[in-house]
């Protein structure tokens, strides 16, 4: 693997080409930071809130912070990408630019691809970021210039398409129901009976849609609305009962499996892995 990385005060950003990509590297989880990445090459999707998104060279992707996403190798040729991860400081002085990435459904509206774009002026301005020389006096202005850039075409095709393209289908729902809902009962019983179906169905239907059961998903949603009231100062023991938890016991030893760290150690950086049993 060979990586260019350049770190600033509100935004990351990696250039990283796999020559032989291992898929088993690539896992389900969500950032506590928004994501605006560009696909270069390789042969690979995203599945993200279960939606599944096949990817061309120049494809534009955004994530907001909680959204749960995994990218998909689908074969072994080389896999390269630029990957900006940043606060909503990191926009300041440009208004709406963080629009796209707020104003739709979960795991809806994440693609931008050159036809959307019109043209590849986008995805050109992400790859024409590797001539930068990282250690450089101007390279934050030159890369922050690039990177609003990109966001200002993203933002022109978000708001060029209709409104009637953000109608909300069931699985939809019941995510914006979760998401709405984290302090308070979502066991499988109280969803099923919110949406009118059985326990079954419903964790049938979600596994199917996200890769994750109900419980998983919900757990996973809840421990990263827990870490970002921490990273804002909140007590771990206030934390646990506002975020739904049943017990500070609980939370803490769900919040240590899940991001390796405890609530009282964490340093935020770094992000969750959905492991088995969460």
């Amino acid at each position: 693997m060979g990586s260019k990385i350049f770190n600033s005060d509100f935004f990351d950003l990696s250039i990283t080409v796999d020559e032989n990509p291992d898929p088993s590297d690539f896992w389900l989880h969500i950032h506590s930071q928004y994501e605006l990445y560009c696909f270069i090459s390789g042969d690979a999707e995203f599945i993200i809130e279960g939606q599944r998104y096949g990817l061309c060279p120049g494809d534009i992707m955004i994530m907001r912070p909680g959204e749960l996403h995994k990218l998909i190798i689908r074969s072994g040729v080389p896999y390269e990408r630029c990957v900006f991860q940043f606060s909503a400081q990191a926009c300041e002085g440009f208004p709406g630019l963080l629009k796209p990435f707020r104003d739709r459904v979960l795991g809806k509206w994440n693609r931008f691809d050159a036809y959307r774009l019109n043209g590849t002026v986008a995805s050109d301005i992400c790859a024409g970021l590797k001539e930068i020389d990282f250690g450089s006096e101007n390279a934050e202005t030159e890369i922050r210039g690039r990177f609003i850039a990109v966001l200002t075409y993203v933002l022109q095709a978000f708001s060029a398409e209709p409104a009637s393209q953000h109608v909300a289908t069931e699985l939809d729902e019941i995510i914006t129901y979760i998401d709405a809902h984290l302090s308070g009962e979502l066991d499988i019983g109280h969803l099923a009976a919110v949406f009118s179906g059985s326990r079954s169905q419903l964790n049938k239907f979600f596994k199917e849609n996200t890769g994750l059961s109900t419980h998983q998903y919900v757990t996973a949603k809840r421990l990263y609305t827990a870490r970002d009231m921490l990273a804002h100062g909140e007590k771990p023991s206030a934390v646990s009962g506002k975020c739904g938890f049943k017990g500070y016991s609980v939370f803490y030893r769900a919040y240590r499996k899940f991001f390796g760290k405890t609530p009282q150690t964490d340093d935020f950086s770094g992000d969750g892995l959905l492991g088995i049993g969460i």
